[in-house]
């Protein structure tokens, strides 16, 4: 298992870089790339929606991760964002979920 501080080795089971956003942080341009389903869901989610995103699975993966938006995608395992991210929620107490296990 990693350590919440060092630097992960997987995106596996982790999840954190959704839990401090209520739906996919979509650009308004990039709306009009999903299909109605889809963004009637990141419409109709509000901030008062509970944390973290609407797309957050309970095994903590992306429900439609070939659909994610554009900055999800560039957000880099071990980045500084990723590792600050990893640090935020050590302090909150909400990291125990972490395994670098794989999941079948």
């Amino acid at each position: 298992m990693d350590s919440p501080l060092s630097p992960p080795t997987s995106c596996d089971n982790c999840g954190l870089c959704c839990h401090l956003q209520h739906r996919p942080p979509y650009l308004p341009t990039e709306l009009d790339t999903l299909s109605a389903k889809l963004q009637l869901e990141v419409l109709t989610a509000d901030e008062s929606s509970p944390l973290p995103c609407i797309w957050l699975t309970p095994d903590h993966r992306c429900r439609h991760y070939a659909d994610r938006p554009e900055i999800c995608r560039q957000f880099e395992l071990a980045s500084e964002d990723c590792l600050h991210q990893r640090q935020a929620l050590l302090i909150e107490g909400d990291i125990n979920h972490i395994s670098s296990e794989p999941q079948s």
